[in-house]
C-alpha cells in the first residue's frame, strides 16, 4: 500500500527479504517492518524490535541483527517509502484497508452474498470465490494502480 501511495509498484519478490540479513530472520524482519510502519518514532520502534529480537532468540537460540541495523537496512531497501516509517502512518493504512474491506462486503451484499471478513481475509461460499477475488483486485487497484498479491486458502 505504501508503494501505491507513491504511485510505484512494489519490488518483485519477498518484501521481507533484506540484503545482508539471513532469511532465517524473516519472522523478525516481518515484525520489524510492521513495527516501523506503526511506531510513532525511531526510539519506540527500536524498543519494540528489541523485544521481538529477545523473544526470537529465546525461542530459537539465534541472535538477530540489532534493531538499528534492521531499521537502517529496511530504510535502504525500501527507500521509496522510508518517509512513512516510524511516523505512526500505520493507522492511516488500517483505515484504507478497512475502507477496501467495507466496499468489498457492500458489493457482495448487494448481490445477496454472505461474506465474513476476518482481519485482511474474507470467507465466502466456494461458488463466490472468483467474484470475491475480482472484487478484491478491483477495489485495491482503484486506489493504488496495481494489483495486490492475494493468496487463496
Amino acid at each position: 500500500m505504501l508503494y501505491g501511495l507513491e504511485n510505484l509498484l512494489p519490488p518483485a519478490g519477498d518484501l521481507y527479504a533484506l540484503p545482508g540479513i539471513n532469511s532465517c530472520f524473516r519472522p523478525v524482519i516481518k515484525k520489524a517492518v510492521n513495527i516501523a510502519i506503526n511506531a510513532n518514532n525511531e526510539t519506540s520502534a527500536m524498543q519494540a524490535i528489541n523485544i521481538e529480537n529477545r523473544q526470537f532468540t529465546d525461542k530459537t537460540g539465534l541472535l538477530p541483527p540489532s534493531p538499528k541495523i534492521l531499521l537502517e537496512t529496511l530504510k535502504e531497501t525500501h527507500s521509496p517509502i522510508q518517509k512513512y516509517l516510524c511516523t505512526g502512518y500505520g493507522v492511516r493504512l488500517q483505515f484504507l484497508d478497512s475502507s477496501i474491506a467495507e466496499q468489498i462486503m457492500l458489493s457482495l451484499a448487494e448481490d445477496d452474498i454472505c461474506c465474513l471478513c476476518i482481519h485482511d481475509s474474507f470467507i465466502v461460499g466456494k461458488e463466490y470465490q472468483n467474484q470475491l477475488y475480482k472484487l478484491m483486485i478491483s477495489q485495491f487497484a482503484s486506489l493504488f494502480n496495481f494489483n495486490p498479491r492475494i493468496s487463496i486458502k
